[in-house]
């Protein structure tokens, strides 16, 4: 959804990563806040299922987000 809320629907990765860092993500609510390892696998499962794509250091949105923007959200 960041990236979605982006202007232009999409973000530079290093601005992705530091946003995703300052919100202390977690897998499960007493798990450990993910590493930057976590969220690079995270991007990428994104990208393998076409719900984000890269362009050299941009992360844009991709087709499958746009159809599952409601369900997401």
């Amino acid at each position: 959804m960041e990236v979605w809320n982006s202007t232009g629907h999409h973000i530079s990765e290093e601005v992705l990563m530091q946003r995703i860092r300052g919100m202390q993500l977690r897998r499960e609510a007493e798990g450990a806040v993910l590493t930057d390892a976590g969220i690079v696998a995270n991007i990428e499962y994104s990208i393998e299922r076409s719900y984000l794509n890269r362009y050299e250091s941009e992360i844009r949105a991709d087709r499958r987000l746009r159809y599952e923007l409601d369900y997401l959200t």
